[in-house]
């Protein structure tokens, strides 16, 4: 979780509050996107609009008792817990605005903001269970397959997972001419890996299994040099929403 600097000030009637700048070092430009609100305030979620992207000279003030959890370019997670109030500024206090060419945030405000469902999803970040109800762990880079569908995979390990492991399916792996491959899912696995499907320098396949009567697709990653910002986005603009969404709420779990 970022580390913010923060000051106690004492107001007019002697209550503590707390006052922050919220910065990146040798950022050029500060943005956040608030994509989890909590409290019961009047004006609270008008004010922190899940999807909405915070930038420098934004003032922020939070009552007590409520939270926001803010997500940056640099791919850290920040909770602020009120009563706060504060000013995003760069390190070195300028709010004028910057370019560094990262269109990240807004592909992930898109995302919040075109799919009710999933802002739902994303507010309850912290709610949402660990593991379902048959202890699949549920994991953003390994899919689980319940229906045709768009999923996104890392490059350096390929895998799929399943709830049903009753029945034996075939895999069938192509991308135009390049690739064509086949392997049989067996009936006690919940998990397969792909890998050995998969060519070098082609990123996108089509998938059948024959347990679907339609086709599904998957993308390749390279993420070694992605921090989760990025990768969200990445999974968001290939149609991989949900696991998009398990990625943020990961990343919010892991900010405890």
């Amino acid at each position: 979780m970022k580390n913010l600097h923060k000051t106690l000030i004492m107001s007019a009637a002697l209550v503590a509050v707390m006052s922050f700048n919220i910065s990146i070092a040798g950022a050029q430009s500060t943005e956040y996107i608030v994509f989890n609100v909590k409290g019961t305030a009047e004006g609270l979620k008008e004010r922190f609009v899940l999807g909405s992207v915070l930038k420098d000279g934004d003032k922020i003030e939070l009552p007590r008792e409520s939270e926001i959890r803010l997500l940056d370019k640099a791919g850290e997670v920040v909770v602020l817990t009120g009563p706060v109030v504060g000013t995003v500024l760069n390190e070195d206090g300028n709010t004028k605005k910057g370019v560094d060419g990262s269109n990240a945030l807004q592909v992930i405000a898109k995302l919040m903001f075109g799919e009710a469902n999933l802002v739902n999803n994303i507010g309850a970040a912290r709610a949402i269970a660990a593991k379902k109800s048959d202890n699949t762990i549920i994991q953003p880079w390994v899919p689980l397959i319940t229906k045709p569908g768009t999923f996104c995979l890392p490059m350096d390990k390929p895998v799929f997972s399943r709830v049903e492991t009753v029945s034996k399916i075939k895999i069938t792996v192509i991308s135009g001419s390049e690739v064509f491959n086949e392997k049989i899912w067996n009936n006690k696995q919940k998990s397969v890996s792909v890998s050995e499907m998969v060519k070098e320098g082609i990123d996108r396949y089509t998938l059948f299994l024959s347990s679907h009567t339609k086709e599904s697709s998957f993308h390749l990653l390279d993420r070694s040099n992605m921090n989760i910002t990025e990768q969200i986005a990445w999974m968001a603009e290939r149609g991989c929403k949900t696991q998009a969404v398990q990625l943020l709420n990961e990343a919010s779990e892991k900010a405890g």
